[in-house]
């Protein structure tokens, strides 16, 4: 297993949603918080 910490910072909260969406669809991540 592989651990990433990322920090960003987003201007509204449809680019959290974006960027979370984006992140969870790739089949390699299992888990996204």
């Amino acid at each position: 297993f592989v651990s990433l910490q990322v920090t960003f910072t987003a201007t509204s909260r449809r680019q959290i949603d974006d960027v979370y969406r984006a992140v969870t669809a790739h089949p390699d991540v299992k888990m996204c918080l």
